[in-house]
């Protein structure tokens, strides 16, 4: 790192460090001159002190023209850019799928465990929807980015093996592993994908693909990741990237949301759309799920270290409420709901 800084400002000297165009520019902003100047009382400041005065201004100016140049170097190492947050990092065929199969456990974490619930408002089905989408929401506020690397699979059946991490809002890291098959590669460095995703004690059998379409500057790609939860295929939890890329006048904008789809014997039961948002500088995560109870569109903010600020609408009316992640002795996580009444319910999420 200080190599990397060392280069940066080596590099940036001339843009940096005040030219004497710059200090002549100070001293006439500040009435100086090379003479002495004479004061009312009849006195006089030396031309040191002047010099000592243009010096500290122009470090000043010196250190400010610094922190321009080095502060989005900081910002982008911390991986929570504005506007983008984590989904910035996702450039490859490979960081996809690392995030598709951390981001599908966390929903197959979160559909296999067992929820005592209480009486919630606005419903328990809502409520129970927001339960399962929480560690995905972790993993996309929490610190750092998803990490994963990829080796030989040892197992024999496969020929990859990635492992993915990610760290919640706790601190705590969850780790998933998925092996795999690379399939229909080509010279871009996309490819296919078959193999299985290991959750827990479970394993379900997955597969991804990539697609991507150019005309007239605009540029479309698709990319998907599928979580098989039955035998015959007709079950699955699906994530798909959707990303348009448009240049004008030279200048290339870029969105992209993540989509995830739930299937039930063929059919969809549930869409959620998953983008970050910057709100006066503040950024969020912004959630719409579709399903037989309605349609929700939630807003999660964090306010601390576990502890996330939740408003928005659920079936059509308005909601704000605090979510607190709390540990258990044992490890196991449960979730607290704090409504603006100041009533509180709790959903328990057993590891």
């Amino acid at each position: 790192m200080k190599k990397d800084l060392k280069k940066l400002l080596s590099a940036q000297a001339q843009n940096i460090l005040p030219d004497e165009r710059v200090k002549e520019n100070i001293k006439s902003e500040l009435g100086c001159s090379d003479g002495e100047r004479a004061y009312a009382h009849g006195g006089t400041e030396s031309k040191g002190k002047k010099n000592i005065l243009v010096i500290s201004v122009a470090v000043l100016m010196a250190l400010t023209l610094c922190l321009c140049i080095l502060l989005p170097v900081f910002l982008k190492g911390t991986g929570t850019p504005g506007g983008g947050g984590k989904f910035n990092q996702i450039e490859t065929t490979e960081d996809f799928y690392a995030y598709g199969a951390a981001s599908v456990g966390s929903l197959l974490s979160a559909s296999s465990e067992t929820r005592t619930l209480r009486s919630y408002r606005p419903s328990d089905e809502e409520m129970e929807t927001v339960g399962r989408y929480m560690a995905l929401v972790e993993g996309l506020l929490g610190d750092g980015n998803f990490e994963y690397s990829e080796s030989a699979s040892s197992d024999g059946e496969y020929a990859y093996s990635m492992t993915v991490r990610y760290r919640d809002l706790l601190g705590r890291e969850i780790c998933y592993e998925m092996r795999y098959d690379r399939l229909l590669s080509d010279q871009k460095g996309e490819f296919a994908i078959a193999g299985v995703l290991l959750v827990g004690q479970n394993e379900y059998p997955v597969e991804g693909s990539y697609q991507i379409e150019s005309e007239d500057g605009e540029t479309e790609s698709e990319l998907w990741f599928r979580a098989y939860t039955d035998d015959a295929g007709k079950s699955y939890i699906e994530v798909m990237q959707e990303s348009e890329e448009e240049t004008e006048d030279g200048e290339t904008e870029r969105e992209q949301k993540y989509v995830y789809d739930v299937y039930e014997n063929g059919r969809r039961v549930e869409r959620t759309v998953v983008e970050y948002e910057s709100e006066e500088g503040e950024l969020e995560l912004k959630m719409v799920v579709q399903n037989r109870a309605g349609r929700d569109e939630l807003r999660f903010e964090q306010e601390k270290k576990g502890e996330l600020k939740v408003r928005g609408q659920m079936n059509g009316k308005k909601t704000e409420f605090t979510v607190q992640i709390r540990l258990r002795e044992d490890g196991t996580t449960y979730y607290r709901y704090i409504f603006e009444d100041a009533s509180d319910d709790e959903e328990e999420d057993e590891d």
